[in-house]
């Protein structure tokens, strides 16, 4: 899934606490973040700053629930 444009990382954070299983993020480069995680989601926040990272990964969620429980924060998918 992709982040929508102008998302509220805060609030996504929040959400992500309360998520089942795994929510990761991939880069275009092959890294991969666990966003449950703290020291992770310190990464995240660092490298926001750099939206072309952001736009252009990708987020998986580990279980149909949390993806809806976060759908609001991506893009709908095709």
């Amino acid at each position: 899934m992709k982040f929508k444009k102008d998302v509220d990382f805060g609030e996504f954070f929040k959400k992500v606490k309360q998520c089942k299983q795994d929510v990761l993020f991939y880069s275009l480069e092959g890294d991969q973040l666990n966003l449950s995680s703290t020291i992770s989601r310190f990464i995240f926040s660092a490298v926001n700053c750099h939206e072309g990272i952001i736009s252009s990964g990708n987020v998986v969620c580990g279980c149909e629930e949390d993806k809806e429980l976060l759908k609001e924060f991506f893009e709908k998918e095709e």
